[in-house]
């Protein structure tokens, strides 16, 4: 090899490492970075450390030319220190939540200002290695992007932990009102069950009155269970509807006692209008329970699986 074509590599060399100097600089300020623009530039950060890693075994594979030691040496020194920060900053921005870069984008302060000082004493004749871009900035452009992204980070998980929680509230009122759902339709079925089988057997009355006052005591059990149930933001309609349901059938209860004693006390004509009452109020409490369960069933699928 002639000098002349041994100088040409460190011309090659300078090209290669002002261009991934001048990406490196560039693309890491604040601005330029973000989440979005992290992967391409990964790559593009990959292809320039290559390019500086095949510069690097060229001159590692070849003799200084007579009198060139010393640049030849501080030039694959100079290439090296690049390939080296160039992969943190790959790094960096693979994983910028990983704490244990910290140290390293720390101690790259040092490195980044050895390559400073280095690239502007290398010089050989027609090239001189000062780079365009003041590479000493990229450790702190590297922690900004840090900071911000692990800003975000904390954001998501504040989001995260509050959705978790509220989905949590969600199910645990669901769960309470589907065990009182589960113990009205108990009362329900039982209460019709007791009454038919009453008018079967010859009704006694004694046995008549307990069973709408059990009727009426599993009610207002249901009742109180609802009341003190927690409706989480978005579910409160759904328990003031079922305490409507339920105020109204306890109601038929009263409603149906009464009627009882009147006709326990012979006053068949008052007995059979509270009867007709008790029975309007038992239409509007099946009809209202109805439109409640349609109601709760599509609120119930869409706030738990949003």
């Amino acid at each position: 090899m002639n000098e002349g074509r041994y100088l040409k590599l460190y011309a090659e060399a300078y090209h290669t490492l002002n261009e991934a100097n001048s990406v490196l600089v560039s693309n890491t300020r604040q601005g330029a970075l973000t989440s979005d623009s992290a992967s391409e530039l990964k790559t593009r950060l990959q292809k320039e450390k290559d390019e500086i890693d095949s510069e690097a075994k060229e001159f590692t594979s070849r003799k200084p030319f007579k009198g060139y030691t010393a640049q030849h040496e501080a030039v694959i020194d100079l290439l090296q220190k690049e390939s080296n920060v160039l992969g943190l900053a790959i790094q960096v921005l693979n994983n910028p939540l990983d704490n244990g870069l910290d140290a390293q984008v720390e101690d790259a302060k040092e490195t980044v200002q050895q390559i400073k000082e280095l690239s502007g004493q290398i010089s050989v004749p027609s090239t001189v290695m000062t780079m365009d871009d003041d590479i000493t900035v990229l450790p702190a452009q590297l922690k900004a992007y840090v900071v911000e992204e692990r800003k975000k980070d904390e954001e998501r998980k504040r989001i995260e932990a509050e959705r978790q929680a509220k989905l949590k509230e969600l199910k645990d009122f669901f769960s309470e009102m589907d065990t009182a759902i589960d113990q009205y339709n108990n009362a329900k079925t039982n209460l019709g069950g007791m009454m038919e089988s009453s008018r079967n057997g010859g009704m006694i009355w004694a046995d008549y009155f307990r069973i709408l006052n059990q009727a009426k005591s599993d009610r207002e059990s249901v009742r109180y269970k609802v009341r003190n149930i927690k409706a989480p933001q978005g579910t409160e309609e759904l328990k003031r509807d079922f305490l409507e349901v339920l105020d109204d059938s306890i109601r038929y209860c009263d409603v149906m006692k009464i009627g009882a004693n009147l006709e326990f006390n012979h006053y068949y004509a008052s007995a059979r209008q509270k009867l007709g009452e008790a029975n309007d109020i038992d239409k509007r409490v099946q009809s209202g329970y109805s439109a409640f369960i349609e109601k709760y069933n599509e609120k119930k699928g869409n706030l738990l699986n949003k």
